[in-house]
């Protein structure tokens, strides 16, 4: 009888731990003996995890098993198994930082040991999901009497041949919604679930980089190093824009950028490039690109696998060394942006300028400084530019922001118009509307507003206080994309309406489809007003052509068509 309950209470705790494993729950409580919270999580895992419908980019819904599967399967291996053209780094970049010393270059090649292995393994959180082989590191720990020599000779011999079995580095891409509602395939956040045995490799390489990212990289970046705190430039970032509101102080910007997709658009030859730049070893190097460059995807979707394809781009989420290695291609930015503001035209953002303070970085975050005009502001854009070209690290308009102050509206429409961010979509009118009662809350001081809104928008010179109508500037910048789309001009964006939608027609004898998106809709909206209030197509393209410049659509000239107008004096 004893025996039996040895064995039921062993059963009993196997099976807790099972659906522990599966229901990734990262606390356990001493009462949580029964199954039935471990099972109700795993079933709201599955539900949450569960994609039944999908929407596309025509705006059509999918709810097909093998169409949706299709569809991830599609755009995955556009993002990541397709290679970008990207050029050559600038050498003399790195000249603007430290290189790696003697000693820690050394240390970086040194032999692995079973020790270290060991090391690695019993490191490496319990509660992550399993790769293909379907192994976590709490199986290695718990059965390391047995398969630990096999996993050190294992790991060992790729770090003695330099070679990467190519099973051994296929990966799972698990697909964690970002939030609630998640419409289309970009909704979804790509996890890189590999093998345990390729998690213990790239977990040596990473704690060897650990005491090199803190020598040589800059100080701007605070995210994944040691010895660093990511509130350090928050808190300083706090200080930089706290006198924003003032009226009466010097020019200066802020701007925040937001990376497009930032650790999954990496080019490997950048990577490559800068390794050896920052002057790593060649043996460690092909260490690195060996484990980054081997790779093969498959998409879990639905508790399926779909697909297989190798990958041309990227840094797996999920992967232990992908952090330090976005820090040293982040650490370029950092050089390249020290470099170019390092002339006579750059100028520093106020209390910037003794500690040459021009950026901050907090991982694939940046927040850059600068004094508020067109040629400091220009330098950071071009650096930026140029960081896209040589890395594939595009920036995302539609999620980047630029604070000024101080500056005359003349210099602000010019950088505006030079940042172009948040220029991509319309406002949505519930927006619009929650800003305009914002500012009248403010401006009456919550009392009731004894004059319109659109009164206080008109020009000073018209009784108004000329404080920009959001609606009117948002249309203005809208015409600005329909005279792009009209123009063809060289932009991705321009091609592909021009190319999928309008198949060379003009844009002002298009009209939306019902499935079509909402700014296509809007833009449709736009053209229509223009054309109703000069009266014909050709009249309305002749007085739009006067709102230009050889730059393309002023944004300010639209304004001043678009604005609230006094009602005309009988």
């Amino acid at each position: 009888m004893g025996d039996l309950r040895k064995k039921a209470t062993f059963l009993a705790e196997a099976e807790r731990h099972f659906y522990y494993q599966k229901a990734k729950i990262h606390f356990l409580k001493q009462g949580d003996r029964n199954t039935k919270f471990f099972h109700d999580m795993v079933k709201w895992n599955a539900a949450r995890n569960s994609i039944l419908a999908i929407t596309k980019a025509d705006g059509s819904i999918i709810t097909s098993v093998l169409d949706i599967a299709q569809e991830f399967v599609d755009f995955y291996t556009s993002l990541l198994g397709t290679e970008d053209q990207t050029r050559p780094v600038d050498d003399g970049v790195f000249h603007w930082g430290l290189s790696l010393t003697l000693e820690l270059a050394s240390n970086l090649c040194r032999a692995v040991t079973p020790a270290e292995v060991k090391t690695a393994v019993f490191q490496i959180s319990d509660n992550k999901a399993p790769g293909p082989d379907g192994y976590t590191s709490c199986f290695l720990r718990k059965t390391w009497n047995i398969v630990g020599d096999r996993v050190c000779r294992a790991v060992m011999d790729f770090f003695r041949s330099g070679r990467m079995l190519r099973q051994l580095n296929h990966t799972i891409i698990a697909l964690v919604p970002k939030s609630e509602h998640s419409p289309s395939v970009a909704d979804y956040l790509p996890i890189s679930c590999g093998n345990v045995i390729y998690k213990v490799i790239t977990k040596i390489i990473a704690d060897r980089l650990s005491p090199a990212l803190e020598q040589f990289i800059d100080r701007s970046q605070a995210a994944f190093i040691g010895g660093r705190n990511i509130t350090d430039n928050i808190f300083l970032a706090q200080e930089m824009v706290l006198q924003y509101s003032r009226k009466r102080i010097s020019p200066r910007c802020t701007i925040n950028v937001d990376l497009r997709k930032a650790f999954d658009l990496v080019s490997w030859t950048f990577l490559s490039r800068v390794l050896h730049g920052y002057g790593f070893p060649p043996l460690f190097i092909s260490w690195i690109m060996e484990c980054v460059s081997t790779t093969s995807f498959s998409v879990a979707l639905n508790d399926s696998l779909h697909g297989l394809f190798p990958g041309q781009k990227g840094l797996r989420q999920g992967d232990p060394m992908s952090p330090a290695l976005f820090l040293l291609c982040m650490e370029y930015f950092s050089r390249l942006i020290k470099r170019n503001t390092s002339n006579s035209d750059s100028n520093f953002h106020l209390k910037c300028e003794k500690l040459k303070i021009t950026h901050l970085l907090f991982a694939d975050d940046l927040t850059l400084f600068s004094r508020g005009d067109l040629p400091s502001i220009h330098i950071l854009m071009e650096c930026l530019q140029e960081f896209r070209d040589v890395s594939g690290l595009a920036v995302n308009t539609t999620k980047s922001n630029i604070f000024t102050a101080g500056i005359q509206d003349d210099i602000l429409d010019g950088i505006l118009a030079m940042t172009e961010f948040a220029r991509v979509f319309p406002l949505p009118m519930a927006v619009i509307e929650k800003i305009h009662r914002l500012c009248r809350v403010f401006l009456w001081n919550s009392k009731r507003a004894p004059v319109a809104w659109e009164e206080i928008c008109h020009p000073k010179e018209e009784g108004g206080l000329g404080i920009r109508h959001i609606k009117s500037w948002n249309v203005a910048l809208l015409a600005g994309v329909l005279w792009n789309i009209y123009r063809e001009a060289d932009t991705f964006w321009a091609k592909w309406v021009n190319e999928v939608y309008l198949r060379g027609a003009l844009p002002w004898d298009w009209q939306p489809k019902k499935g079509d998106s909402p700014l296509l809709r809007r833009l449709a909206e736009i053209q229509d007003r223009i054309i109703i209030d000069f009266g014909s197509t050709e009249a309305a393209i002749q007085h739009i052509a006067e709102w230009t410049d050889s730059k393309g659509l002023v944004t300010s000239k639209a304004y001043d068509y678009f604005k609230p107008k006094l009602p005309r004096q009988p």
